[in-house]
């Protein structure tokens, strides 16, 4: 308003009328205009940079929300279902839609325990309450899955339903595997050869975890392949552990050698989780088959 407030000196007598006309009331003299004028201009001022600033909130708002804000903030609250529609359960295609798309958002949380693992500056802070978070959203598919049984359903949709059940709870398993394997790594010192250790054997779960979220189907010839180059890759490993420096204490060997059957256990449910899915594609499709025949 700076540049205008000359303009606005000369407009507002327009609209008010002479600000500078005395009135003797009581024989005093008053300038009855004066705080009209001055009223008139604070909502023209008001009017004005509300008309100018409103195109600009949206903007103000994103800069503002992230003010003084860690960034460990906008990760995801996975206990709440994103997916899960009670109003779908009388609508078996629908429902199992929703189903896989909230067991992909459940392996997609399950994967950030790795980035906690890591110190990820973008993960959470506290593995314990993400993995309560995802640990809910899991019972909640289970329940949700569980309560589409119903007596007409035909054996092809009831031999489905269970086999969803059967993936979400392997799913579930994996991430209790991939917390406990967190929670060793935030609660042990390691020395910087172990570390270097621990990160290739992190790395491994990474790479094996992204093809789980990807969502792309993994053939039975290649799931093979990748569960002999992990065996490989934790053979490799043990050796790494057992060839440290003299320096390296027992209790260090120890715990990567324990962190290291739980990254065997890792690959073992995350084959697992694979299998099941294809399981379910399978039924899936046989059931689609059927209802169209």
């Amino acid at each position: 308003m700076l540049p205008l407030f000359p303009f606005m000196i000369q407009l507002v007598p327009m609209v008010v009328g002479d600000i500078g006309r005395a009135v003797v009331v009581d024989g005093v003299e008053t300038y009855p205009l004066v705080p009209v004028a001055v009223g008139v201009y604070s909502t023209a001022f008001n009017i004005f940079n509300v008309m100018l600033l409103f195109p600009f909130v949206g903007v103000f708002e994103r800069v503002l929300m992230r003010v003084g804000r860690h960034a460990a903030e906008d990760v995801e609250d996975y206990s709440q279902a994103k997916y899960l529609n009670p109003d779908n359960r009388s609508d078996m295609d629908a429902a199992l839609g929703t189903i896989q798309q909230e067991m992909a958002r459940h392996l997609q949380g399950t994967a950030i325990l790795l980035e906690i693992a890591e110190k990820s500056p973008n993960a959470p802070d506290n593995a314990r309450d993400h993995f309560d978070a995802i640990d809910i959203l899991s019972r909640e598919i289970r329940n949700y899955t569980a309560s589409l049984f119903r007596p007409d359903l035909s054996p092809r949709q009831t031999d489905l339903l269970a086999s969803l059940i059967e993936e979400a709870d392997f799913a579930a398993s994996l991430g209790e595997v991939l917390f406990q394997l967190t929670h060793r790594i935030e609660s042990d010192d390691f020395s910087a050869p172990g570390l270097a250790i621990l990160h290739r054997a992190i790395a491994a779960l990474r790479g094996s975890m992204s093809e789980l979220t990807s969502g792309v189907p993994v053939a039975s010839s290649t799931a093979r392949d990748n569960a002999d180059q992990h065996a490989a890759d934790l053979l490799q490993l043990r050796a790494d552990v057992l060839a440290l420096p003299e320096a390296t204490t027992s209790l260090e060997r120890g715990a990567l050698l324990a962190l290291l059957g739980s990254t065997e256990r890792a690959f073992f449910v995350i084959a697992r989780v694979h299998m099941e899915r294809q399981s379910v594609e399978q039924r899936y499709t046989a059931n689609i088959d059927a209802a169209m025949a």
